[in-house]
């Protein structure tokens, strides 16, 4: 009897040595598949910007071509791991509420709260590799010539000098020297505001304070401003972007009817306002656009075919610190309670309640003062105008006003003058195509 329950517990702990080890591989094997489901799509976007390699003002000929080739795998890398930061913030929320309300659903075993760290381990120890190593490496290995020492060196031994090599060495000590200064700086900004005064000196000579968390602190506190900036011109932007959508909705809704009588499937709009409404996803879309509508950022957004490997770069950068900030900027406003940060969350800033506090009202602050901005810009535009044309007694114009796509006032367009700008048009394309 004895021996059958000795064997009996021996297979009990095989069995669960076996279920950890199998999720151990599932966990690993998801992990793989949506990064390469990401990787994907970051490649063919930055195709889809990226101009061609003969007409960069850094291209210099054929020994470019891996240099430029390399760069583009790590900002693929690099935009790959953001755009899963971005979705796995809705998906963990998501995912702990299902697996709350069906935590014993047979479709649902995979999904679990280890698979849900394990994605937010990676994504955190990815996020800080390509921010401090990988694209800094790839903006200097572009803009490297390689050190003459090394190319001597291997032509006194015998061996052809390779350029690729030399530019690969003089990349790698100059990426180098900057995390030098970065972490310097990063430890004495902590033993500063947060080490005993006692210990500022021991802290600052053994580095003892340092850790991957802290510089992913440093790194989202510096995202957290620049959310601070680029969100509430979102906000405002994305009344413009809606009514653009509507216009258009209504010029597709004309030509349609000039071919057919009635729209099966008529242009709704209904899912695009549902996501609009969701904070979390409204507070992505809203950083992303507010971002390049700041005005020295402005210069570098991309465009089809003619973004340069360097913008390319600096974009992916912006993009990574954004997306490290953006589960801080959903804490921090308390529109969520998870913890998403899982073993990162240990930043002290979070804890500080007058900087949180300071946080939400400047951001309140600078959201209204944005909204209140665009409504009321009509007006002041109108009385602008009316206050010119009575003392100078001449008509005054914005330049470019009707010429552009989006103006200040497109919110509060006439529509039965878009209505009939676009019946208008339509005749017109109806006329050259006759």
């Amino acid at each position: 009897m004895d021996v059958l329950l000795e064997e009996s517990t021996e297979e009990i702990v095989l069995n669960d040595a076996e279920l950890q080890f199998y999720g151990l591989i599932r966990r690993h094997l998801i992990c793989l598949i949506v990064f390469t489901f990401f990787y994907a799509i970051s490649f063919c976007l930055i195709r889809y910007i990226k101009t061609r390699s003969d007409n960069d003002e850094l291209y210099a000929g054929d020994e470019d071509y891996y240099v430029y080739r390399i760069s583009t795998w790590i900002c693929a890398n690099s935009l790959s791991i953001s755009i899963g930061a971005v979705t796995l913030l809705p998906f963990s929320v998501l995912g702990a509420e299902v697996l709350q309300l069906y935590p014993d659903n047979f479709y649902l075993k995979w999904l679990n709260f280890s698979l849900i760290n394990t994605l937010w381990a990676y994504v955190f120890l990815l996020s800080n590799l390509s921010l401090f190593v990988l694209l800094p490496f790839s903006y200097f290995f572009i803009e490297s010539q390689g050190f003459s020492l090394t190319l001597r060196l291997q032509t006194l031994s015998g061996s052809i000098g390779h350029p690729l090599l030399a530019r690969f060495y003089e990349a790698l000590v100059v990426c180098s020297l900057v995390l030098v200064i970065l972490v310097g700086i990063a430890d004495c900004l902590h033993a500063h505001l947060f080490a005993r005064p006692s210990r500022i000196w021991y802290t600052l000579l053994y580095f003892s304070s340092l850790s991957a968390p802290l510089l992913y602190s440093l790194a989202s506190l510096l995202g957290v401003f620049l959310l601070l900036l680029s969100v509430p011109l979102g906000f405002a932007r994305l009344f413009d972007i809606f009514s653009l959508m509507l216009m258009t909705r209504n010029q597709i809704r004309l030509k349609s009817e000039g071919k057919r009588k009635s729209l099966d499937e008529p242009f709704d709009l209904n899912g695009i306002y549902f996501d609009a409404i969701n904070p979390e996803r409204y507070i992505m879309l809203s950083s992303l656009i507010g971002l390049y509508s700041i005005p020295f950022i402005k210069r570098i957004y991309p465009h089809r075919g003619k973004t340069s490997l360097t913008s390319i770069i600096i974009n992916c950068m912006l993009i990574s610190i954004l997306s490290a900030a953006l589960p801080i900027l959903v804490r921090t406003l308390g529109i969520t309670t998870f913890d998403l940060l899982s073993g990162y969350g240990r930043i002290n800033w979070i804890s500080n309640l007058s900087l949180v506090l300071s946080y939400n009202i400047l951001f309140a602050g600078a959201s209204i003062y944005c909204i209140i901005y665009k409504f009321t810009g009509p007006v002041r535009r109108e009385l602008i105008r009316r206050v010119y044309t009575i003392v100078n007694r001449k008509r005054f114009d914005y330049p470019d006003e009707e010429n552009s796509i989006i103006s200040n006032n497109a919110v509060f367009t006439d529509p039965l003058k878009t209505e009939v700008k676009s019946r208008a048009f339509i005749e017109s394309s109806k006329k050259k195509n006759d």
